[in-house]
């Protein structure tokens, strides 16, 4: 039985809910403490339980249900031919409680610090808050397969160049990026603006990021 077929809750908005907004008036968080998601029949682990939990708040989080279909997947470390999809992480679990994160890829390569992390009690199992990291819009070319920046082709000294020119060039360009963008884009804009300007042409840039830094994810 899958996690959407076994779901007998519906999560709704109420005044027991806490939303949090970014400056768009997008949701980028629920804390519902007082509302909790769960206990959920024929659910007994905290991975199925934010599976479904996932599918039962994306229309109040606006993602496309599209991105819900690899949530079974983890990220991967070569270019494949999905597009933006939400992958399983990882799951964390101190007395009492646990949270399971799942990572925003983009071709199945992780997107830096995008995600959507679920929050939860375990006694008994119950989601009580969720966080999003997510980019609205990823618009990136995909890397030839002879990429000089895919893995395998670049050493790290010639990658750390790469990024200390574009980290400079980011700053610059923060203060030009147009304020009616989406939160969170704005990084990635100057991401991409700064791997046109040195040459890496987005499809290196979008490497180069995934190589040199975690892929860590918001905790609550």
């Amino acid at each position: 039985m899958s996690p959407k077929e076994s779901v007998v809750l519906t999560f709704t908005i109420s005044q027991s809910v806490q939303i949090e907004r970014d400056p768009t008036n997008g949701v980028r968080g629920l804390n519902h403490l007082g509302k909790p998601y769960g206990p959920v029949p024929n659910i007994l682990n905290a991975q199925e339980l934010a599976v479904a939990y996932l599918h039962d708040v994306a229309s109040i989080y606006g993602i496309d249900p599209a991105l819900l279909n690899a949530l079974a997947q983890s990220p991967s470390d070569v270019v494949e031919d999905g597009g933006t999809e939400l992958r399983y992480s990882r799951q964390e679990a101190i007395t009492g409680t646990a949270t399971v994160s799942f990572q925003q890829t983009h071709f199945g390569l992780p997107v830096w610090q995008a995600g959507f992390t679920v929050s939860m009690l375990t006694g008994p199992l119950r989601a009580t808050s969720s966080l999003s990291t997510l980019h609205a819009t990823i618009d990136i070319r995909k890397p030839k397969v002879d990429a000089k920046c895919l893995r395998g082709r670049i050493t790290p000294q010639e990658l750390a160049k790469l990024l200390h020119r574009t980290s400079a060039l980011r700053l610059d360009h923060s203060s030009r990026v147009d304020a009616r963008m989406p939160h969170g884009h704005h990084q990635l804009e100057n991401e991409l603006v700064a791997g046109r300007r040195t040459g890496m042409r987005g499809r290196c840039a979008s490497q180069s990021a995934n190589a040199a830094s975690d892929t860590t994810l918001p905790s609550m």
